[in-house]
């Protein structure tokens, strides 16, 4: 038995040397090619992590185990908090505005758009960090600029409109004499009508009446005024009744009896002062009128950016007993910080972008391509050509920004995806489920395929490099899901 075991022992002695020195040669062979070896892209490497928060939205460390049980419902009530405070609205003014309907609110996307909370837990403090987008802002922006000129000649609206005037009381002589000339050579009764649309014509183009808005206001007022009494007054005069009487009765015209139109002249004169006159009060006062409820939208408006900027400000978010960070300090028991990034686009965050599209699906009216089609269209992406780009490594004045930046990952879309998916028809009867698909560029980790190195897999599942939402939604024919992939590089 012994001797077996002897002769056993010997045989793995060796085997173990011939390993042995079959390693050792391995080793010296890939110390000489060592050079070669270092230039060949190292396989399995992983090359970016993100940070905790962005896999499970949430980094805690507590002693405490039942303080994590009830984390999911509060972390659900912080962001309906979170949310319900951006959305916070003006009452309307009464009288004077009418009221949004509250569907017209749910489906308004001139609102802040709010991300899920990033939540980072301490012993004694939680750090929140929340993406934006604040579509109400620029929306108001541009209505306060189409009403800008209601600042600028707010003082100076009454002296601008009696400037007017005085050029058009300058201008009634030439337009006169346009008309004179006309009822010169045309006959006054049977034209009458087409003369009438040439005065209206003259008027419009002597910018007694300005632009298309009033053409309406011009007309009515027309019909209403002055052309009973011009027509009475400028067929008054014994030499027009004459003549009227011999084109109606036929008989011959006796001598030096024709229509002296040098007399009738201080008469059209005299007529279209006074329908100048009456048509500028009547115009004064339309205008004005306009005037105060442009400027109360003004202020309106106003006071809506201002609510908008307050909901960002340190102080009103801090405030004691009503600001955000005191109600959700309680909920946690513990010191609260805010972290807000306003983005300038809604694609740059999944969460925001999926929001602003539900918002739109919420609409039975709304097709469910024409909305993918057009969310889409919102989506720049970075050029092919400059996601191979290699930044030069020497640091200057000139490229030093751009060498900074080259190191900041997951910074530019390369792709996003959108599948919607449920009662989206616009039939109300019999509506059936339906499935729709769009996307743009492409979901591929850019990074990890041009160097040839594995990917960063968060939660065992998701890509490193793609933000990926899954919410659900109704409208009145049923529910319906969307799902949203946001590629970056």
């Amino acid at each position: 038995m012994l001797n077996i075991f002897l002769i056993k022992s010997k045989k793995n002695d060796e085997l173990l040397d011939n390993k042995q020195t079959s390693l050792l040669n391995e080793i010296s062979f890939a110390s000489q090619n060592k050079d070669v070896s270092s230039k060949k892209p190292k396989r399995g490497e992983t090359r970016h992590y993100l940070p905790a928060t962005k896999e499970w939205l949430n980094s805690i460390y507590t002693y405490n185990v039942n303080y994590m049980k009830s984390l999911a419902i509060t972390d659900n009530v912080v962001n309906k908090i979170i949310k319900s405070y951006f959305f916070l609205r003006l009452v309307y003014m009464k009288n004077i505005f009418k009221g949004m309907s509250k569907r017209q609110r749910l489906l308004s996307v001139n609102r802040i758009f709010v991300s899920k909370a990033e939540m980072k837990h301490t012993n004694n403090k939680v750090i929140i960090t929340l993406y934006t987008y604040n579509k109400e802002k620029n929306y108001f922006i541009r209505k306060l600029i189409s009403l800008r000129y209601v600042l600028i000649f707010k003082n100076n609206y009454l002296n601008l409109i009696n400037l007017k005037r005085k050029s058009i009381l300058k201008n009634i002589h030439k337009v006169s004499f346009l008309i004179y000339n006309i009822l010169k050579k045309k006959d006054l009764l049977k034209n009458y009508e087409s003369n009438k649309q040439v005065f209206n014509a003259l008027i419009k183009r002597n910018e007694l009446v300005k632009g298309e808005k009033h053409e309406k206001l011009f007309e009515k007022f027309n019909d209403n005024i002055q052309w009973k009494t011009f027509e009475k007054q400028f067929f008054s005069t014994p030499q027009l009744a004459e003549q009227e009487k011999k084109e109606f009765t036929g008989s011959p015209a006796p001598a030096g009896a024709g229509p002296r139109l040098g007399e009738a002249s201080p008469i059209i004169i005299n007529v279209l002062q006074n329908y100048v006159k009456e048509l500028y009060i009547y115009y004064l006062k339309k205008s004005l009128a306009v005037m105060s409820r442009k400027e109360m939208l003004y202020l309106y408006y106003n006071q809506i950016l201002s609510l908008n900027n307050y909901k960002f400000n340190k102080s009103f978010i801090s405030n004691k007993g009503l600001g955000l960070v005191s109600l959700i300090s309680k909920i946690y028991n513990k010191k609260v910080e805010f972290n807000i990034v306003d983005l300038k686009s809604s694609h740059l965050n999944s969460d925001i972008f999926s929001d602003s599209i539900s918002t739109k699906l919420n609409d039975r009216k709304k097709r469910v391509l024409r909305v993918l089609k057009k969310a889409l269209s919102l989506v720049r992406l970075m050029p092919s050509h400059l996601l191979h780009k290699n930044i030069s490594n020497s640091i200057n004045e000139d490229n030093i920004e751009k060498i900074g930046l080259s190191f900041i990952k997951n910074k530019s879309i390369n792709g996003v995806r959108l599948e919607a998916s449920g009662r989206l028809t616009r039939r109300l009867t019999a509506s059936r489920s339906i499935s729709k698909l769009k996307y743009i560029g492409n979901l591929r980790n850019i990074s990890s395929y041009n160097n040839k190195i594995s990917s960063v897999m968060l939660r065992g599942h998701v890509k490193s490099n793609i933000q990926y939402t899954n919410i659900n939604s109704k409208t009145p024919n049923g529910a319906y899901g969307l799902k949203v992939w946001v590629s970056s590089y």
